[in-house]
């Protein structure tokens, strides 16, 4: 009986070390703290030195800064309102954007995150036909071109008409690699899987297939595109 009480004490007395213990350490983690602002900013200088992910250009006597729209909205209420109003503008002046030769640009410049983005976005969407008329569209950027291709929803009259879209912009493409690149076959074989792959030839009809044999593209690239013309056709 002694024994049993005793140890019923002992553990009583036991759980009571324990608890204190806890409770010391747990004020001992409290008590620790970590600053880690130094390195905070230094990675910030290095993204504004890089203009990685800088998604606002200031102009200042002629002279261009990259910035993050971010940064500059927390540290001046003076820039809070004034990319509240540059975003309300580009989203009310989208098909000015077009005529002039920039919603390419404006689309780029924008996360997917961000309203405008998704208001750029559809209008190129939907009006596929009248973007690649301009100038502005060799300026797409090839994921950005192959993220639009990938879309459900996008507009256009047939898929051959897609076709001819993405052949001008390669075209547009092969003027800069000739004038920057020195292996600008293999950058155009590179380009033209990389999107082409996206163009759904099964869409196509026949006569429309058949046509494809007459592209310059095509006959440039016949290796790959006639097992997509092969594959188009077997759905007929």
């Amino acid at each position: 009986m002694f024994r049993s009480r005793f140890s019923r004490e002992s553990q009583q007395q036991s759980s009571k070390n324990i608890n204190v213990g806890k409770t010391s350490k747990s004020d001992s983690v409290g008590d620790v703290k970590i600053d880690n602002s130094a390195t905070v900013l230094h990675k910030i200088a290095a993204l504004y030195k890089e203009s990685w992910m800088s998604d606002i250009s200031l102009v200042v006597g002629g002279t261009q800064y990259r910035a993050h729209r971010l940064i500059l909205c927390a540290s001046s209420e003076v820039f809070q309102d004034l990319v509240k109003l540059c975003i309300e503008y580009m989203c009310e002046h989208i098909p000015h954007a077009a005529v002039n030769n920039q919603l390419i640009s404006w689309l780029q410049r924008n996360t997917p995150n961000i309203c405008q983005y998704q208001v750029c976005q559809n209008f190129v969407k939907w009006n596929l036909e009248l973007v690649a008329e301009t100038t502005d569209f060799g300026n797409f950027e090839p994921e950005i071109l192959v993220s639009l291709l990938q879309q459900n929803d996008l507009v256009v009259h047939n898929e051959m008409v897609l076709y001819n879209c993405v052949v001008k912009w390669l075209n547009l493409q092969k003027e800069r690699l000739l004038q920057d690149s020195e292996d600008t076959e293999a950058h155009m074989e590179q380009l033209v899987v990389e999107v082409m792959s996206h163009v759904r030839f099964p869409m196509m009809s026949p006569r429309q297939l058949a046509e494809l044999l007459l592209s310059p593209l095509t006959k440039k690239y016949k290796e790959f595109f006639v097992e997509r013309m092969a594959i188009g056709m077997s759905f007929h």
